[in-house]
């Protein structure tokens, strides 16, 4: 299955002198290895913690997670993972 994920850049200036804020985490390593795990998860109910972009969530979501829950202290997150949900056709 194919996914669109928006996210910051990897490289991305942690402020510019005139607004600072916090980066929403890039696709790493770990987050790649663990979309190539691709655990059942058909019917559950997830909750995807510090989701970030919200890879993992909307990957369990596209294998017919019942529900997840995306949650982050970053509220630049939230905004990424509902952009994601759409573009993926998942909102």
């Amino acid at each position: 299955e194919k996914m669109i994920t928006a996210t910051d850049a990897q490289t991305w200036p942690y402020g510019n002198g005139i607004e600072r804020f916090e980066p929403v985490m890039y696709l790493s390593d770990d987050s790649l290895a663990l979309l190539d795990a691709k655990p059942d998860v058909e019917g559950l109910h997830l909750l995807d913690m510090c989701c970030g972009s919200g890879v993992q969530g909307i990957s369990a979501l596209a294998r017919n997670a019942a529900s997840v829950t995306f949650s982050d202290m970053n509220p630049r997150a939230l905004q990424f993972v509902r952009f994601n949900l759409a573009i993926n056709s998942l909102l």
